[in-house]
């Protein structure tokens, strides 16, 4: 299995605001601390104030800073200024053309908050969440995604590219269908191992494995359709594998459905 959750829209919204935040959002992330307003006035003009909360309230709020700080809602701008007291209309200009002040306020911010850099810890602490979320439950990848995201906002982490996530739940999904897979296959007797494996071999004349054809459901939704679904209720219990033991498993485990991509 690729990337192939990660559509171009999640992609652009990823480390970035998806619309105005809500007023609980506005509550919780973007109102100024004693703490944060005493460094903001020591800053020296109007614009770099603004910016610099901006930037601060951003990495709270998104988990990283972004290439444009100014590239905001415009709740987010109205909600700070208010508190700073500072005009509607600032120069933000100036202070988007000072990268060395912009950079020098990102160091800064992130120390102030305790935000960490995305390393080699924060990626066995992932893996080790999400192997045990996916234990109980089997949730989309895009999910998962979004979980880990989430995760890493709550630990004060700088977010890595979007990809790096999406290796992980990649490659943790993979390991947790293994174990899966292999716990099944320890539960098949003789008779069942070789039920299974005889439908992957093609027979004589034919083009598809019995898998294969098991694997296409009706289309037809008539008394044909119905026919063809009863006939393969009929092939699948004929295997003789409904007596597995799987009291073990979580139910969603139990009911997951192989998507295309990983077949």
């Amino acid at each position: 299995m690729g990337f192939e959750f990660l559509s171009d829209e999640h992609l652009g919204q990823y480390g970035k605001y998806g619309g105005e935040p809500t007023a609980k959002q506005l509550q919780d992330y973007f109102l100024l601390d004693p703490k944060a307003l005493k460094r903001i006035a020591e800053l020296r003009h109007d614009y770099t104030r603004l910016g610099y909360a901006l930037q601060f309230c951003t990495l709270k709020f998104l988990g990283t800073f972004l290439a444009n700080p100014t590239a905001v809602p415009d709740n987010v701008t109205r909600t700070l200024a208010v508190q700073l007291r500072l005009p509607r209309t600032v120069p933000f200009e100036r202070y988007l053309a000072r990268e060395d002040t912009r950079s020098w306020h990102q160091a800064e911010i992130r120390k102030l908050l305790g935000f960490k850099d995305f390393d080699r810890v924060e990626v066995l602490h992932l893996m080790r969440v999400l192997y045990q979320h996916l234990l109980v439950t089997d949730e989309r990848p895009i999910v998962l995604f979004d979980l880990l995201t989430q995760r890493l906002v709550q630990r004060q982490v700088i977010l890595p590219g979007a990809t790096v996530l999406a290796q992980i739940v990649v490659r943790v999904r993979e390991r947790v269908t293994t174990r899966l897979y292999r716990q099944l296959a320890a539960r098949l007797d003789a008779a069942q191992r070789a039920a299974l494996e005889g439908l992957l071999v093609i027979p004589e004349g034919q083009r598809r494995s019995p898998l294969d054809v098991l694997r296409t459901a009706p289309t037809r939704q008539n008394a044909a359709g119905l026919l063809h679904a009863l006939r393969r209720i009929d092939q699948l219990r004929a295997l003789g594998i409904r007596d597995i033991q799987l009291d073990d498993l979580s139910q969603p485990r139990k009911g997951r459905r192989v998507e295309p991509q990983e077949r």
